[in-house]
């Protein structure tokens, strides 16, 4: 049975008596017509799969203008992640994804482009950036702090994973020293990680905890990361729309990164679910590193 968009305190209120690792898989819930879903969870982790929807109601207008092609297999490679997290962790991401083909919508993008002047799209527009902000509520009353990850994919030749601050090639380019949240004048979307580590970013962007060392450990090349510190001349997408909005350049303690996922590690179901159980182990680790998190069980030892 299909749910509509409800309170905070309506969700919160799911399995409040019972440990995460032994609660019922939450009901998902939906905006008007079906077009976003969030599925609610209980980890400092929120995935979100914008570009992946493949809804077109003809009771909404094409848009005009824009990148207008989806990015194949992210829903499913979200929902993916989703589950291996869980099957590591014990605890479940908040889960929100667009229906909607991006012909229609372009949830990261801001209103005038994303929506193009269509009621509908604007109402679903609003649901799913309503349904982001319910997650990172939860989120914050729960955990304190985490880290919402923008699922998309790219065609880049390079075919390396891109994490997304917000910041520029020629801000990853600074040298460490140079790379702080005091000297940037522009904040990056760990803002409130950064800050509550010293104000230094390199650790987080290339270190050895970094999201793009854990990868590269991991067998995926990334950008940035140790070896690759920025990308160079190379094509790189540093965050768009939804990086900026939710995560904590403007304040809150939420953080975020877009991680763009190269085209050969989306369209074999194999081998997009290897990868998606091996990220969720990438994610594990960055969160428990930097944020403190903790599985919600302890496995037994002979």
């Amino acid at each position: 049975m299909r749910r509509t968009l409800l309170p905070l305190l309506a969700l919160a209120s799911l399995g409040a008596l019972q440990e995460p690792s032994s609660r019922a898989a939450p009901e998902p819930c939906f905006s008007e017509h079906g077009w976003i879903e969030y599925v609610p969870g209980d980890a400092p982790l929120v995935l979100a799969a914008p570009h992946g929807g493949a809804l077109s109601p003809a009771s909404l207008r094409d848009r005009r203008h824009g990148v207008l092609l989806e990015d194949a297999h992210t829903a499913e490679l979200a929902r993916e992640i989703a589950s291996a997290y869980r099957a590591r962790t014990g605890r479940r991401p908040h889960l929100v994804i667009c229906h909607l083909h991006r012909g229609k919508l372009d949830a990261n993008r801001e209103v005038g482009d994303a929506a193009q002047g269509d009621a509908g799209a604007l109402s679903a527009w609003r649901a799913w950036h309503a349904f982001l902000e319910e997650a990172k509520a939860r989120v914050t009353a729960e955990h304190g702090a985490g880290l919402v990850v923008d699922v998309h994919g790219h065609s880049h030749p390079e075919g390396r994973l891109e994490w997304g601050y917000a910041l520029s090639r020629a801000e990853l380019a600074l040298p460490a020293s140079e790379l702080t949240l005091e000297r940037l004048a522009n904040p990056p979307s760990l803002r409130s990680l950064a800050a509550r580590h010293g104000g230094a970013l390199a650790p987080l962007l290339t270190g050895e905890a970094s999201l793009g060392n854990l990868a590269e450990a991991a067998g995926y090349p990334s950008v940035p990361s140790t070896a690759r510190p920025h990308p160079g001349a190379a094509r790189y997408f540093d965050g768009g729309y939804n990086t900026r909005r939710h995560g904590s350049r403007r304040g809150g303690t939420i953080d975020a990164v877009q991680m763009e996922v190269p085209r050969h590690l989306r369209m074999e179901r194999a081998r997009r679910r290897r990868y998606a159980r091996d990220v969720a182990g990438v994610l594990d680790e960055f969160l428990e590193r930097w944020y403190g998190a903790r599985h919600a069980f302890t496995a037994c030892r002979p």
